[in-house]
This record gives structure tokens, sequence and C-alpha cells, in this order.
């Protein structure tokens, strides 16, 4: 049988291998790296809204006979650039978050500046085993914008 205090570590230059590996960085370094850590951690949450192109509130979703569905809600400009109209695409998902349909529409025309709100009322097609949707916005130019409150909402 082998027995481990016959062996002896393995040294370099004279120093015994396991304080040679255990070798921590200095505290200084350690003490900055966990300082940015914990300020990215707590001005990343409320940095991220600010920077969305749009905000969605209010949105509700109503499924009426013949196979059709209205949905309305407010979108709120916060970009300082002007957007250049707006499409409303909604994304159907099924209960396991599986894409099922998209549908879009038009809602506003002409250009949309900070501040603005623009109320939408619109009435779709449903669609069979969604039980949730998201809201995806572009532009005129077909150009993809940020959406603070994209959801899934329930439908």
């Amino acid at each position: 049988m082998i027995k481990f205090r016959d062996f002896k570590a393995l040294t370099t230059k004279g120093k015994d291998a396991t304080r040679f590996w255990a070798r921590r960085p200095s505290g200084f370094a350690e003490r900055m790296f966990l300082a940015t850590l914990l300020l990215l951690l707590a001005v990343a949450p409320s940095g991220l809204a600010a920077n969305r192109d749009l905000e969605v509130t209010d949105v509700e979703s109503t499924r009426f006979e013949g196979e059709r569905a209205g949905f309305s809600g407010v979108v709120k400009v916060n970009r300082q650039k002007p957007i250049d109209g707006l499409l409303l695409t909604l994304e159907f998902l099924d209960a396991q978050g599986v894409l099922l349909s998209i549908q879009r529409q038009a809602i506003a025309e002409g250009a949309l500046t900070a501040g603005d709100e623009v109320a939408f009322d619109l009435e779709g097609r449903d669609v069979p085993r969604a039980v949730s949707f998201r809201v995806v916005m572009f532009d005129s130019k077909k150009m993809l914008l940020s959406v603070d409150g994209a959801g899934p909402y329930p439908f």
C-alpha cells in the first residue's frame, strides 16, 4: 500500500509547490475589481430603461368571436433623435415560449420626437394556442427600435 507521507512536495526554487500555486492577486487589484463590479451592478438596471427608444404601457388584448382579436396600448417616445413613423409588430407565443405567428401594422406616420405619445387600438386575427405576445417596434425604414415594456403580455 502506498502512503502519502512518503511523497515529497515538488518545489520551485526553494519554495513549496503549494505556496507557489496558491498565490493571490495583490490586495489593491482585488479591491479595485470588486469595486468596479459593484458599481456596474448598481448602475446597470436603472441605466437600461433610460436608454430605450420607446416605452410601451397600458397594453391590453381581447379575443372576439370569429377569429378576431383586439390590441390597445400607448407608446411613448424616449429617444432624442426623431423617429420617422412607427410599425408595431406583435409576436405570439405558445405556453413554452415558441413563436407561433407575427402580425404587423403601422400605428404612426411622420416624425415623432421625444415625449410624444401614440395610442394604438388595433384589430387583428386570433392565433390559436397563443397564450402571450411581445411588442416589437420598427421605424418606417424597418430599423429595429429598443422597447421598454415589450412583454410578454398575456393573451
